[in-house]
């Protein structure tokens, strides 16, 4: 490696520590939130019911998957692990500091898998997924996936197996002896059937890119049945979420009238991706990533198709990633009877994968334009030219790039970091919390919180001033209280 690809790529570090180190610091300010109460709360009784910790988290993840929803993993863990209960006020942060650590570690494991490690194509991609996930507009709706446990176990845990399924796939293929190759398949297959434990929205990604790990080694790997493993151990996980009959029962719970039948959810999908799309798209930043990693994939060589990127490739992958962006949103859609996403985690979980696919199509493209129109002397002033405009427009739209930096949810963190809110915010809910614990059993349990919690980059906790509202009654089942409340100074 030259110097001045040394010096860049060192700075592609420098700049990627920069995004993922606030993550991983801010994790370590989390506590128990919404959802989390009513997990917590049912354990305990159905802890001492059971008699074992095992058998209740078991028990109760089947009936869930019976009249909640298909996520086998994902509701194993929450009601098994209960970082409050097993951890205190230091449990959160603990599991989601690992948790985070876990993803960023399982990113970069999957990247120097498929492209040579500490090469300047493996640097720039890394920044370049770095910053697609934590750094733009809307990605402040990261803390679902990152500060919030529940959601984490659903999303963020289960994107993290997927990298991890797709690199031990990857590093099968490429494995000579057999007895390893068939190691790593399975091992393959195992985190593939994992990732499908989660929300649907992750299901969808893990099964169609281990079908299209498998097209890209298909001439390679035909007649090797074991090439077809990690495909089916991911395809029988998903398979498995998808038909848990609760589902079907939590999307029959409300109805919209015009978006009823699967049909509406075809059109609304189509609706909602058009939305998403425009977004996407319509940041100078990751126009930026797109045209960057096209131009040093060009320059570099990258090979993702060690057997060549035809014609019929290149073109087939663009209604192939359309498929797969839409099928990611599609059970969204259906669950919920809307034309949007409707959550801050399920926009987050599709704008992040969706951003991933479009960075892997430019990486094909790359590897195609230098196999087939090198031959055309000018295509190298084409790229330039190409990326100036880029640059250009991007600098056109300042405003915009200005946005999306300071509203990414890296920036955020470390501003309320800086500011103080993120410690004034651990403080007040660390209040909370050690105010119900220490209230009497069986009392109405009165928090009078001294402020309110400014820190942006922090999913809320959930409890309110009304003891009816849900989060509330479950935080009263976890603390054994006859009801909870937290009373702000402003209510």
């Amino acid at each position: 490696m030259k110097k001045s690809e040394k010096l860049i790529s060192w700075l592609l570090i420098l700049a990627s520590l920069a995004v993922a180190v606030p993550v991983v610091i801010g994790s370590a300010y989390t506590y128990l939130s919404a959802d989390d109460f009513s997990f917590e709360g049912a354990m305990v009784g159905l802890t001492e019911l059971y008699g074992s910790p095992l058998k209740a988290a078991l028990i109760r993840t089947w009936e869930y998957c019976l009249w909640r929803e298909g996520c086998y993993l994902g509701n194993f863990l929450v009601h098994y692990v209960r970082p409050y209960t097993n951890g205190g006020l230091m449990g959160h942060p603990v599991v989601l500091v690992i948790n985070s650590l876990f993803f960023l570690w399982s990113l970069h494991f999957m990247i120097t898998t498929f492209f040579k490690k500490r090469s300047l194509t493996s640097c720039v991609l890394i920044f370049a997924v770095l910053v697609s996930t934590f750094q733009l507009s809307g990605t402040l709706n990261d803390q679902e996936l990152f500060f919030w446990f529940t959601g984490a176990m659903d999303y963020s845990l289960e994107m993290s197996l997927l990298f991890l399924a797709l690199a031990f796939y990857r590093r099968g293929a490429d494995e000579e002896r057999i007895g390893r190759k068939r190691l790593l398949y399975i091992l393959s297959a195992v985190f593939g059937f994992l990732a499908c434990g989660g929300s649907l929205e992750i299901v969808s990604p893990a099964c169609s890119c281990m079908l299209l790990m498998l097209m890209l080694r298909f001439r390679q790997d035909r007649g090797r049945k074991i090439s077809y493993v990690p495909f089916l151990g991911t395809f029988a996980g998903g398979l498995c979420n998808a038909v848990m009959p609760g589902n079907f029962v939590r999307s029959e719970e409300t109805f919209v009238e015009g978006h009823i039948t699967i049909w509406d959810a075809f059109r609304d999908a189509v609706v909602c991706y058009g939305s998403e799309t425009k977004t996407i798209l319509g940041s100078p930043v990751f126009l930026l990533l797109l045209a960057g990693t096209f131009a040093v994939c060009y320059v570099y060589r990258t090979e993702l198709k060690r057997d060549g990127m035809s014609t019929g490739w290149i073109l087939a992958l663009i209604p192939g990633v359309f498929l797969m962006q839409y099928f990611m949103m599609f059970p969204v859609i259906y669950g919920s009877h809307t034309v949007v996403l409707n959550s801050g985690r399920t926009m987050v979980a599709y704008e992040i994968v969706a951003r991933y696919l479009y960075l892997f199509y430019v990486i094909c493209l790359a590897q195609w334009v230098r196999e087939h129109v090198d031959a055309v002397k000018k295509i190298r002033v084409g790229i330039a030219v190409a990326f100036a405009a880029v640059v250009l427009f991007a600098v056109i739209a300042h405003g915009r790039v200005v946005t999306d930096i300071k509203e990414g949810f890296s920036y955020r963190i470390a501003a309320d970091l800086r500011s103080g809110a993120m410690q004034e915010t651990w403080a007040l809910r660390a209040y909370t919390l050690s105010s119900l614990e220490n209230a009497e059993e069986g009392t109405d349990g009165i928090v009078w919180a001294p402020y309110r919690a400014k820190a942006r980059s922090m999913y809320s906790m959930g409890l309110s001033a009304d003891c009816s509202e849900f989060n509330n009654v479950s935080g009263a089942s976890l603390f054994r209280l006859k009801s909870a409340t937290v009373v702000y100074p402003d209510e």
